[in-house]
């Protein structure tokens, strides 16, 4: 077991998903607390999976990013891309490991945004200004109408909005 950070590692991969993580950093990479996560994640599949450490088998990597059960796509794909990083470390290091296609799982493209008009807006804001405060979240009153003003303002998607800091 090795903690990192806010994640604790365990298994025969712990220190090499560790490695990994501070090797993509060293290439300026980001690799924060989502990254890390999904790192942790596989480490977690190989430990409860593998008994030692040998590179990734198909059956491993096929496993690892089967879809699952009320999950979307996109969660399948960063798996894909999770495990297709990990495995081109593993082999850089000299383990044979099976890379699933960059292109092993399609998503849909349909996706057709909708474009509110101004009055629309209008109602939104108007609505989140009727708040009351509650005991749960005592600042939401408060919050919620500038955060509708400022995603509809600037034009931001909501990550960009809570996750600033």
């Amino acid at each position: 077991m090795i903690k990192f950070e806010k994640h604790i590692f365990v298994g025969n991969y712990a220190q090499l998903c560790l490695n990994f993580i501070n090797y993509k950093r060293s290439l300026g990479y980001k690799y924060d607390h989502h990254q890390c996560y999904s790192v942790k994640r596989l480490c977690d599949y190989l430990a409860e999976n593998v008994s030692n450490v040998s590179g990734l088998t198909r059956s491993t990597v096929e496993g690892f990013i089967r879809y699952r059960d009320a999950e979307t796509k996109i969660n399948q794909v960063k798996r894909v891309y999770i495990i297709r990083q990990f495995g081109l470390y593993l082999t850089s290091l000299g383990y044979a490991s099976y890379l699933p296609p960059s292109n092993e799982i399609k998503l849909d493209k349909s996706f057709v945004p909708y474009i509110f008009s101004k009055d629309e807006i209008a109602a939104i804001i108007r609505e989140s200004e009727k708040m009351k405060r509650v005991y749960q979240a005592p600042n939401a009153y408060l919050v919620h109408p500038m955060l509708f003003r400022i995603l509809f303002g600037c034009g931001l998607r909501i990550s960009e909005v809570v996750l600033c800091q």
